[in-house]
């Protein structure tokens, strides 16, 4: 009875644990269940051994669309397309085999919502003996976000290929710009100096008054392409400043004396003031420096009917190397009234007069232009102006200070400086190369070699020339020169690889660094940076003017003390024939009045036209695209030195044909650009005829 009743107390202790297990295994479950069912992401439990689920929470459910108790006990293929449940199995397999986590990035299924896109991790569940028992799937709805995503792609790709073509859009204009810079300068430059020259023949009253509104005029016109092609260039980061040493007192009277004249006109003095307290060398972009007083001082006698005008250059003190100056420009003149000032420093905007007009021509772009220098610079612009009382407009700068510099290196002539110095006669080429002073000229083209040659010697130097920058190389090597001029485009080895080769053998052998300076007729942006990069000292633009010529060999390679001075020019100006098909004041610019140097470069441009012609018909015949535009910019380059501007022009239009390879348009452009030359060519031979050297003097030059 003891051994029953104690089995019976055994038992039921036995069955309070159970029960009591049991309800611990209810509770577990319970809140193991709670979690699943409130995690924020898709659960599915499935057995390792075939897949089948055996557990899922609601967020499966609201997915795909069934209950638990339909999905439990089901593989992917009894609810999936075939092609998803391959995709779903096969990606299962792989966490199963490799017994870790697999993440699944993007998993596409189909619901009853739609396509969705998942973001699946698979975790297998191990048993004590490491074997996979259970596989856990927890997966994220990231449809959405993709689709953002993907928009956020699209748009920024839009947005990449739009920056594309704003930069491309960008380059254009510069380049256009440029070209236009180029193509206007030029004509006007040329027509400015024309009425420089008619201005000292006889005139009456009334036509040199009318002369003085033309060239006013004409002035006015440059600035206003001054300073649209400055602004472009600023907006467009292309301009670059270039510091120099150079004295602010000296600066401060060249300004002064531009506009000392313009104001005794007008019955104002211009008063300068310098605090002496100021370093004589200072570093600073002298050009843009000048452009922004020059347009102060302007602005202010332009505006100011009586009174006078001042500027002057305030010392602010010195710290880490540096001069804090502030210039300034004060007026007696009409004043400002606030709301116009606010506005003077916008695009195109000018102050207005009672009349609600503008008060001037300009471009409303010139302070705006100052303003973004100062800034370039480093420094800021004030104004401060009462109506009626005048205007004070201030400029305030930190540049850098220069211990000890000599007068060669102050950005502007000493004041003793003669403005026209006299010009030695040319030395043989030993006597150059002994003294340091033999140029080497480089370039590929004949009549352009025969100019350079021709203007050197005129300046009282010796040269050596060269085809292109192998030969040039070589002759570098061989000789003793003081300074090299180059044509950036030519066959073999263009300017920029002899510049290179030049500054590499002097590093290599401890050579004397010589002056390069690059010649070409390409004005557009980034040409200077790249001749700058290349190693080169200095840019010229074709046609070469003597003028331009001669201040770059005075900086460079000034001659010394001259043994005899050359004949000056003579003082006519040239004659042109009516039916002559060259301009023959580009001619006598680019050649001098001489009748020799104009007979043989006239001579050098027949023979290798001729030779270039011959050449561009087998191009176009054989449909070489790239031989015909080399071959139309070399001749149209060469008809432009020796004034053939009608024939350029046509050379012009074959180059952008050829460019285009338009090879209709350029059949039909053909013909007419033969017989052009032809006619051209006959021309010449007149001229150049035996027996006919006084056609090409009366030509070339002016009566004596």
């Amino acid at each position: 009875m003891d051994e029953a009743r104690e089995l019976r107390a055994r038992a039921t202790e036995l069955e309070e644990r159970v029960r009591a297990r049991t309800a611990d295994l209810q509770t577990a479950n319970a809140f193991l269940n709670s979690l699943i069912q409130h995690i924020p992401y898709m659960v599915m439990v499935k057995r390792a051994s075939d897949l089948t689920i055996v557990r899922a929470n609601h967020k499966v459910e609201e997915l795909l669309g069934l209950s638990e108790q339909e999905l439990l006990g089901r593989s992917a293929h009894e609810i999936h397309s075939a092609q998803e449940a391959d995709f779903f199995t096969t990606k299962d397999r792989e966490a199963l085999t490799l017994r870790r986590e697999v993440d699944v990035q993007e998993e596409t299924i189909q619901t009853p919502h739609g396509e969705r896109i998942l973001h699946v991790k698979k975790i297998p569940i191990l048993d004590e003996e490491g074997q996979p028992r259970y596989l856990l799937s927890m997966a994220e709805d990231v449809t959405e976000r993709r689709q953002r995503e993907r928009e956020i792609q699209r748009l920024n790709a839009a947005l990449a290929q739009r920056s594309t073509e704003l930069e491309a859009a960008t380059r254009a204009k510069s380049i256009f710009l440029a070209t236009m810079s180029h193509e206007i300068r030029t004509p006007m430059n040329g027509m400015l100096g024309m009425l420089e020259l008619l201005g000292l023949t006889p005139l009456d009253p009334e036509q040199r008054e009318t002369l003085s509104l033309v060239r006013e005029s004409s002035r006015s016109l440059l600035r206003l392409i001054d300073d649209i092609l400055d602004f472009s260039k600023i907006e467009a980061g292309k301009l670059d400043l270039r510091p120099e040493t150079v004295s602010i007192k000296r600066i401060i009277e060249e300004v002064q004396s531009i506009y000392s004249g313009t104001a005794s006109c007008k019955g104002l003095a211009v008063h300068r003031t310098v605090d002496p307290r100021i370093s004589p060398a200072l570093r600073v972009d002298p050009v843009r420096l000048r452009q922004i007083l020059n347009n102060f001082v302007s602005n202010a006698t332009k505006f100011t009917a009586a009174g006078s005008v001042e500027i002057g250059a305030e010392w602010l003190g010195r710290s880490d190397g540096h001069e804090n100056l502030r210039f300034v420009v004060r007026d007696t003149g009409i004043g400002i009234s606030p709301g116009d000032q606010q506005r003077l420093f916008q695009p195109f905007s000018q102050a207005l007069g009672e009349e609600g007009r503008r008060n001037s021509g300009g471009s409303g772009l010139g302070l705006v232009i100052c303003r973004q220098l100062a800034q370039m610079m480093g420094g800021s612009i004030t104004l401060e102006s009462v109506p009626g009382q005048g205007t004070t407009v201030m400029l305030t700068l930190s540049l850098p200070i220069v211990e000890a510099s000599p007068a060669a290196d102050t950005g502007t002539p000493p004041e003793s400086a003669p403005t026209g110095p006299a010009r030695r006669a040319a030395p043989s080429v030993d006597e150059a190369e002994a003294e340091g002073t033999l140029l080497l000229l480089v370039d590929d083209h004949p009549v352009n070699r025969t100019l350079l040659l021709r203007q050197v010697r005129m300046l009282g130097y010796a040269a050596k020339a060269a085809e292109d920058g192998v030969q040039a190389l070589e002759t570098w090597k061989a000789g003793r020169f003081g300074l090299v001029v180059t044509d950036c485009h030519m066959p073999h080895m263009d300017g920029y690889e002899l510049a290179r080769s030049i500054r590499a053998h002097e590093s290599s052998t401890g050579r004397r660094r010589v002056p390069i300076i690059a010649c070409t007729a390409n004005a557009l942006p980034g040409e200077s940076a790249n001749c700058f990069a290349a190693g080169m000292d200095d840019f010229l633009v074709k046609p070469l003017e003597l003028s331009a010529l001669t201040e770059k060999l005075d900086r460079w390679l000034p001659i010394p003390d001259a043994k005899g001075a050359r004949a000056e020019a003579r003082d006519a100006a040239p004659v042109e024939e009516a039916d002559s098909p060259l301009d023959a004041d580009l001619l006598a610019k680019n050649c001098g009045d001489d009748p020799a140097t104009v007979a043989e470069v006239l001579a050098a441009f027949r023979r290798t036209c001729e030779e270039d012609s011959a050449a561009l018909q087998q191009a176009v015949q054989v449909r070489d695209a790239t031989a015909a535009r080399q071959l139309a910019h070399r001749m149209g380059g060469a008809s432009t030195v020796v004034g053939a501007l009608a024939f350029a022009a046509a050379c012009a239009r074959i180059e952008r044909t050829s460019r285009a390879g338009d090879w209709e348009a350029l059949a039909q452009e053909t013909p007419a650009f033969a017989q052009q030359q032809e006619s051209l060519m006959r021309w010449l031979d007149s001229r150049t005829a035996p027996g006919t050297t006084k056609a090409i003097d009366e030509t070339s030059s002016a009566d004596r």
